[in-house]
């Protein structure tokens, strides 16, 4: 074998052996690299997993919560003269449904946005005489002249809701209002929809399921 021939094999030897090396590095760096794909595929999976979980325990909270208003009602549009426990047994008069003070448990005035107002929550002593109240005052036309008040403004009596549960009425109100739906309601804290007479009640229990209501076009 010739000098060149020898310098040759031995280059090309050379070549191999460092492109082995190379490869080697290369499968290493893959390896790594299929290593660390895992991790993350674990940390994601992790992560959704706790997502999940707070969604639960978060969705759990706020059922406790809007358990403990089970026997509650809000009355807006209520001037701010005026004893609260009176102007409920006024309701009560006008609506037909009675109200002693052995039925009331709490009945206080919030503060709203607007100043000449304030929204009263009552807390009722039974389920049962809540569930007459509201069901009464509900199917009543209301305003602040029934009560001797010179405000003609609407009084709204509604179930007491926690301020995700309003969050929710309010936007799923105004999503009512872009699609042109006929019904949103409450119910056991819970907020419907419904595009019109005879179809399904669509329960929103998120804002996502406020999407829901595009789908149903």
């Amino acid at each position: 074998m010739t000098k060149d021939a020898r310098d040759m094999s031995k280059a090309f030897e050379d070549f191999k052996r460092e492109l082995r090396l190379e490869i080697r590095g290369l499968k290493e760096k893959f390896d790594g690299i299929g290593e660390l794909t895992k991790q993350l595929q674990e940390v994601l999976k992790e992560n959704r997993d706790l997502r999940s979980q707070n969604m639960k325990l978060t969705n759990k909270l706020e059922e406790l919560e809007q358990f403990q208003r089970s026997n509650n009602v809000e009355i807006k549009g209520i001037p701010l003269e005026g004893e609260p426990v009176a102007l409920i047994k006024q309701i009560g008069v006008v609506i037909q449904e009675e109200v002693t003070d052995a039925d009331i448990d709490i009945c206080h005035r919030v503060p709203t946005a607007r100043h000449n107002e304030s929204n009263i929550i009552v807390r009722f002593i039974r389920r049962t005489k809540r569930n007459a109240f509201l069901s009464k005052a509900k199917k009543s036309k209301l305003d602040a002249k029934n009560f001797g008040f010179q405000s003609s403004s609407t009084v709204y009596v509604n179930e007491h809701l926690t301020r995700h549960g309003k969050h929710l009425l309010a936007a799923t109100v105004q999503k009512k209002k872009e699609l042109g739906w006929k019904f949103v309601w409450t119910a056991g804290g819970k907020v419907f929809a419904r595009k019109e007479e005879g179809t399904p009640a669509l329960k929103i229990f998120n804002i996502s399921d406020i999407e829901k209501m595009n789908e149903e076009l």
